[in-house]
C-alpha cells in the first residue's frame, strides 16, 4: 500500500515557494492566502490582476473573477466556505490577492441565509450593480440592498409586496418588473420597467410626475401597447416636440409615432416619445 507524506511547502525558500504556488488555481491561491499573514503576503506578491469581481448568493455563495492573467479559464468561480472563514475575511483576502478594490456586481437569488450576518459583513460596501431574484420578507436582506446599491438596482419580481422600501430608497438606475401601484413609490434617476403597462397606467404615471411626484427622475422607459397615444395623453397638457430637441435626446428612436412635451407643476419640462413598442420619457435640466 502506497502512503503519502505531507510536504512542508511553507519551509521552501521564498522564490521557490512563489514558483510552487503559481501552479495552483485561483481558488487554491485564495485558500493558501488564508493560512497566515506570511502566506497572504506570498499570494499578494504574485501580483495577480483581475477585473473587479462579482458576488453571487444562490444555492451557494461565490465570487466570479474575470482574470487578466495567464491562468485558464478566463472566468473563475471561487466559492466561499463558511466553515473555513467568515465572509468578510474571504472577500478582503480575495481583493488583496487579486489586486482589485471593489465588488462590481452583486446578485441574490436565494433567501436561505442568515441575512443579519451577511448584512454585517457587507453593509459598508458600495456596489455599482445589484440584482434581486428571490422573494423574501427578511428585513436584513432589504436593509442590505438599500445600503449597498450605489448605482443600478434590478428587481426581477412581479410581486413587490414587502419590497417598497427598496423602491423608495434612492438609487441611480432602477429596473423592475412591477405594476403601477408599486411604481408610484419609486425614487431613482433612471427607471426601466420590464412589465408591459397599459396606456391608462402610463397616463396615471405621467400625471403623478406632473403633480410633483418622482422628483429626482431624469428618464423612464416603458413597454406599451401600440396605437394608444390618445389614452396615454388623456387629460395631459402637451405640445409637439421640436426637431432640435429630438436630435438632442440621449435615447434615439427611429420609428417614432409621436413626441410630446409635458410640464411639471414646478415648470420642469419632459419629452415623451412613443415608438412601436416603447415609451421613453426624458426630463430636461
Amino acid at each position: 500500500m502506497t502512503t503519502f507524506a505531507s510536504f512542508p511547502i511553507l519551509q521552501l525558500p521564498e522564490k521557490s515557494l512563489r514558483i510552487a504556488i503559481q501552479s495552483l488555481t485561483l481558488e487554491q491561491i485564495i485558500k493558501f492566502s488564508l493560512i497566515s499573514k506570511s502566506t497572504k503576503r506570498t499570494a499578494e506578491s504574485l501580483n495577480l490582476q483581475t477585473d473587479p469581481f462579482w458576488l453571487y448568493i444562490n444555492e451557494s455563495v461565490y465570487i466570479l473573477v474575470q482574470a487578466k492573467l495567464n491562468i485558464s479559464p478566463y472566468y473563475h468561480f471561487i466559492p466561499w466556505n463558511p466553515l473555513e472563514v467568515d465572509l468578510r475575511t474571504f472577500l478582503d483576502h480575495s481583493q488583496c490577492v487579486l489586486h482589485t478594490d471593489k465588488v462590481e456586481y452583486f446578485m441574490v437569488s436565494s433567501d436561505d441565509y442568515d441575512w443579519k450576518s451577511i448584512y454585517e459583513a457587507l453593509n459598508d460596501l458600495e456596489i455599482p450593480r445589484t440584482t434581486l431574484e428571490c422573494v423574501s420578507t427578511n428585513v436584513w436582506l432589504h436593509k442590505l440592498f438599500n445600503k449597498v446599491s450605489s448605482g443600478s438596482l434590478e428587481i426581477t419580481l412581479p410581486d413587490f409586496k414587502g419590497y417598497r422600501s427598496m423602491l423608495s430608497s434612492h438609487c441611480q438606475n432602477l429596473t423592475v418588473a412591477s405594476g403601477l401601484t408599486d411604481l408610484l413609490s419609486v425614487n431613482c434617476a433612471h427607471l426601466e420597467v420590464m412589465l408591459r403597462m397599459s396606456s391608462n397606467e402610463i397616463n396615471i404615471f405621467l400625471k403623478h410626475w406632473i403633480n410633483g411626484g418622482f422628483y429626482g427622475l431624469e428618464s423612464a422607459l416603458f413597454k406599451v401597447p401600440r396605437n394608444r397615444v390618445d389614452k396615454v395623453f388623456k387629460g395631459v397638457n402637451h405640445k409637439d416636440t421640436c426637431a432640435e430637441d429630438l436630435d438632442n435626446l440621449p435615447r434615439r428612436s427611429y420609428k417614432i409615432q409621436c413626441a410630446k412635451d409635458i410640464y411639471r407643476c414646478d415648470g420642469r419640462r419632459a419629452t415623451v416619445v412613443i415608438d412601436i413598442d416603447n415609451l421613453t420619457m426624458h426630463v430636461w435640466k
